[in-house]
């Protein structure tokens, strides 16, 4: 079973917790949110103890992902600023069809009330994901985002 680790960090400088957490849940797809660090910083702690993780390159600004399979088994199939659609295609498995939506953070609005736009943002995340589900050779259990994050 493929195992994955999601954080939004909110620009925080946690580099060594992000790879102590990776290593403690024996994550093979790391997804950060809002990072704010470079990703060859958490690259570096990432692998601090072995060479296990390599950076899945991708078009979405607010999202990194790293992964311990090859990095070109997991290919993007639609991403914007704030949505990443992905394909984790591993040799002898069913497709994973990986959906994260980066939601501004929750303590940027006001008194913590969700953005307006949130439901918007969902509906769009979901018709998106509808379109490109149907698109993998298999069908594909797909990852949901968590909305409140």
């Amino acid at each position: 079973m493929v195992r994955f680790v999601f954080w939004n960090l909110n620009r925080r400088g946690l580099a060594r917790s992000v790879a102590y957490l990776a290593r403690q849940e024996n994550a093979d797809v790391v997804i950060l949110a809002e990072s704010g660090l470079a990703t060859a910083e958490l690259q570096w702690e990432l692998n601090a103890e072995s060479p296990d993780y390599q950076f899945a390159p991708g078009n979405c600004a607010h999202l990194v992902f790293f992964t311990r399979f090859h990095y070109r088994l997991m290919r993007a199939r639609m991403e914007s600023h704030r949505v990443s659609i992905r394909c984790l295609e591993l040799p002898g498995r069913q497709t994973i069809l990986i959906g994260r939506v980066a939601h501004p953070f929750r303590a940027n609005s006001k008194l913590g009330v969700p953005h307006p736009s949130r439901p918007l943002l969902a509906r769009g995340w979901a018709q998106r994901c509808d379109q490109h589900h149907g698109t993998t050779r298999n069908p594909s259990p797909i990852l949901p985002s968590c909305l409140g994050a």
